[in-house]
């Protein structure tokens, strides 16, 4: 493609894309991290908020109407983080579960009846909030696309994902601790790309690994450039694939593997692409076998020649240290136990770090401290409540009814189908990386998850070939 031909295609596309493509660009490069004393959250949330305000002006009822769940689900959650802000009366507040120890502060401090915000930290509470604005500037404008455009927004991803990547392989490169870390809370000497944590940039590389394969085949088998495109997604995917192993994440490690267990389910005809076949009836090109089984081999090799020189820092990692002595198993069983205790409304969004200080044991003392529950379902339990359990159970209920939906249907109905099922994958990929970690809580992560959720709702046409572009 000409530079001349992609600039008629973007003059040919929608505000809400054009804007949508900048948030995208604007939480790859600012929106790496979790924490909320990050420097470049100061321009990153305001210019979501302001793209927030242009999506919602530019909303149609139209538009409303047939995204009304992903949007009544959006609203409810923000609903629920302004709730957690409303202060109470004293003998209302007094009463929630697990407040005991504030209410005898106030006793022995003489402080009387005081109004509180029902969350225990509602700085962090407040935190949240803003933290939700900006996935949901990406929902705002995301929902105004059309077929063609959200299929166009695998480019901006894949654009930003392979410069984290490229960025992964300079930092490993480069000294420990040098000016290509963004973030100066971070895994130093390992590749985080545009992230502070290592985990995160693994999540995002195997998350791209689906993204590739629909990126390869969204054309059909017989289009022109089709080898061509297969042979730079399965060499991109390789690269991928080592570049988790030297990240040294042990859950991205194993959302990897889920990811290429996921292709058959995104890629058509997936047991005649994988052997190269040319067609359904007519055995494979002998040409074609030799140059899938020389990549696969290739592939193996540099994996087995990373593992043994020492840099599959994943794979030491998974297998060199047991379960029992990582903080987050650690802390599980303390964090069920104070979900009980904050049952049924929740200690406040956001709170954990707050409220883990005062639960936590002398076993779960060490340098480093547990920002979150690494286990962002039972996080999420803690926090929020009852209510917040409902909205997940929803969400739950919606995936599974959209993706029977989708499941039930043959890939060569059409493109869109195919990239319904790839946002299926991603949304799933991420709720599998949450029960061990908080990848949602990353604002470039929480987009890419929008993404999912707005590729896995795209409009599925009937009868239309898989080889026939809409």
């Amino acid at each position: 493609m000409t530079p001349q031909f992609l600039g008629a295609q973007l003059r040919a596309t929608s505000g809400p894309f054009r804007a949508l493509c900048l948030l995208l660009a604007g939480v790859f490069l600012f929106g790496g991290g979790s924490r909320g004393d990050i420097h470049s959250l100061a321009f990153l949330r305001p210019f979501a908020i302001l793209l927030l305000f242009y999506g919602l002006a530019c909303l149609t009822r139209a538009q409303i109407a047939v995204n009304r769940f992903v949007l009544c689900f959006a609203l409810l959650s923000l609903l629920l983080l302004v709730l957690h802000l409303v202060p109470l009366p004293s003998q209302v507040w007094g009463a929630l579960p697990g407040r005991e120890l504030v209410r005898e502060i106030d006793h022995a401090a003489g402080l009387g009846a005081v109004w509180r915000p029902f969350s225990l930290a509602p700085d962090a509470t407040l935190n949240a909030l803003y933290a939700a604005l900006v996935p949901g500037a990406a929902l705002v404008l995301g929902v105004q696309l059309g077929p063609q455009e959200r299929r166009w927004l695998l480019w901006p991803v894949m654009l930003f994902g392979g410069s984290s990547a490229l960025l992964g392989i300079a930092q490993l490169s480069g000294p420990v601790g040098g000016p290509l870390y963004f973030y100066k809370v971070t895994n130093d000497g390992t590749a985080v790309g545009l992230f502070s944590n290592r985990n995160h940039q693994a999540f995002l590389l195997a998350a791209l690994l689906p993204v590739l394969a629909v990126w390869a085949t969204q054309m059909g088998s017989g289009s022109r450039g089709s080898a061509l495109r297969a042979l730079l997604a399965i060499l991109a995917g390789a690269a991928l694939l080592l570049l988790i192993l030297v990240t040294g994440s042990r859950a991205g490690l194993v959302l990897g593997i889920c990811a290429l267990l996921s292709l058959p389910l995104v890629i058509p005809n997936f047991a005649a692409r994988i052997m190269m076949r040319t067609d359904g009836a007519v055995g494979t090109r002998r040409w074609q076998v030799v140059a899938f089984a020389g990549l696969a081999a290739g592939l193996a090799l540099l994996i087995v020649l990373t593992v043994a020189r020492g840099r599959g820092l994943a794979w030491d990692r998974l297998i060199g240290s047991a379960a029992g002595s990582d903080l987050r198993f650690l802390i599980a069983p303390t964090v069920i136990d104070m979900i009980r205790q904050f049952l049924p409304f929740g200690s406040g969004m956001g709170s954990f770090e707050r409220v883990f200080q005062v639960y936590e044991t002398d076993a779960h003392l060490r340098p480093d401290y547990a920002n979150h529950a690494h286990n962002d379902w039972l996080e999420v339990a803690l926090t929020g409540g009852i209510p917040a359990l409902i909205l997940l159970v929803a969400a739950l209920l919606a995936f599974a009814l959209r993706g029977r939906i989708l499941l039930a249907r043959g890939l060569a109905e059409g493109t869109e189908l195919q990239l319904a099922r790839l946002g299926m994958v991603v949304v799933a990929l991420l709720a599998i990386a949450s029960l061990g970690d908080y990848p949602l809580r990353v604002p470039s992560l929480a987009c890419f998850f929008v993404l999912g959720v707005l590729w896995m709702s795209c409009p599925l046409s009937k009868n239309r070939p898989s080889g026939q572009p809409s």
